[in-house]
């Protein structure tokens, strides 16, 4: 292959080799290298020798993986999706259900499989199936191997990096609390409906905000992942606010009137999801009704929450909102939790009390139209909208910006 020798001498090596063993995984491997279309041949090709290979192949041997090899090169070249390149999708699709398929056939953490798993964790990623993703990712453990993942820069860091961004998918695609947020329908009586028939409307979703004790280019690289459209805005104290923008979504991905005003209360979710793995806390400060919420979150999990109401009675006690003032006060570093258990305990001016503890946790005031409009931070100078996008085309661009940096110079769009 390097070389460049006439096709000849290549058909004539493969042949030699497949005397000596007909399912030698290495030889069939540069195989498929030769005959991608980067090389010496076409998608056709490389196709037909890897799903011959396979077929060939007795039940449950390694080269049954060979077109898992065939697909990352193809994906290399072409985008996810029907009509998007000369290979059909339906075919694409059924290799990838043959390898795990093949995968079921070796337990978690086999060596012997890590080989193909790779190929087939990045395959199932092109495809968007997260959830088998992650299980792929699952099996393989730490074993984590030069190729694929070294196509698209430092293999040990993409591999963790996709590693990280299957889970952010899925953990976004699970349901808050484990089902639908109860702020979301309400069942009325119809008055256009037969008589004890309800309908599902909608009521009013909470408007959220994140802060985060984070430069905004770290931000921007961690929500990269969430697939989700979303606008950052610099703030004082070195934070970085943050809000879902469905707005900013194009018209054929919006998903109703209320999705593109409120964003579904997405973000207390989301938050949880970017901030997995970070070292930097998140506060996610909501609106809903007249009340307000607070959640706190670092690497993925939720520290503490609380709620002023506008109800008295619904104050918590002094034993709660010590503890919740604690956890508060150990993630941003305050020496004395007792004035911000006193606003905590605070009732009757949520707005008001939100402000004090944000002062006593030494964070930025929060933007002028929080609580009474959506997306507030469109007014904001230097903010910026970082567009929704598949986790493939996420993770390149981070990876593109981690190389940029590096260089000291902007490199020009991914195509």
């Amino acid at each position: 292959m390097g070389l460049g020798a006439p096709r000849e001498v290549f058909d004539e090596y493969l042949a030699r080799g497949m005397d000596c063993d007909p399912h030698d995984l290495g030889l069939h491997t540069r195989a498929v290298q030769y005959l991608a279309q980067k090389w010496y041949g076409s998608h056709a090709e490389m196709f037909d020798f890897a799903e011959s290979a396979a077929a060939a192949a007795p039940k449950g041997s390694l080269l049954r993986g060979l077109p898992l090899q065939a697909v990352t090169e193809y994906a290399l070249e072409h985008e996810a999706g029907i009509d998007r390149g000369p290979i059909a999708w339906s075919r694409i699709e059924a290799l990838v259900e043959a390898g795990l398929e093949l995968s079921a056939a070796y337990g978690p953490g086999d060596r012997r499989a890590a080989g193909f798993r790779n190929h087939l964790a990045l395959a199932l990623i092109r495809c968007e199936r997260h959830h088998e993703a992650l299980e792929i990712f699952r099996l393989i453990g730490a074993d984590a191997r030069t190729f694929p993942w070294a196509y698209l820069g430092d293999a040990r860091e993409v591999f963790l990096l996709l590693r990280k961004g299957v889970r952010v998918q899925v953990s976004r695609s699970t349901p808050y609390f484990g089902g639908s947020s109860p702020s979301a329908v309400a069942q009325v009586p119809s008055e256009t409906l037969d008589p004890g028939t309800t309908a599902t409307v909608p009521t009013a979703a909470a408007m959220a905000l994140a802060v985060v004790r984070a430069p905004m280019r770290e931000v921007r690289e961690a929500v990269l992942i969430t697939g989700t459209t979303m606008r950052l805005a610099p703030a004082p104290r070195g934070t970085t606010l943050v809000e879902t923008a469905p707005s900013a979504d194009p018209p054929a991905r919006r998903k109703g009137m209320r999705r593109t005003l409120l964003g579904e209360g997405e973000l207390p979710r989301l938050a949880r999801a970017f901030s997995r793995g970070e070292t930097w806390p998140v506060l996610v400060v909501a609106k809903e009704g007249a009340d307000y919420t607070l959640r706190l979150y670092r690497d993925g999990r939720e520290l503490t929450a609380h709620a002023w109401w506008t109800d008295p009675a619904e104050m918590p006690t002094q034993e709660e909102a010590a503890k919740r003032a604690a956890a508060l006060a150990a993630c941003y570093s305050v020496a004395d939790h007792r004035p911000l258990t006193a606003a905590l305990r605070g009732t009757g001016a949520p707005l008001q009390h939100v402000g004090e503890t944000f002062t006593l946790l030494g964070l930025p005031p929060l933007p002028a139209g929080f609580g009474d409009r959506p997306e507030p931070l469109a007014d904001m100078r230097g903010a910026q909208v970082v567009a929704r996008r598949s986790l493939f085309g996420a993770i390149k661009e981070t990876l593109a910006s981690d190389d940029s940096a590096q260089r000291g110079g902007e490199l020009p769009p991914l195509s």
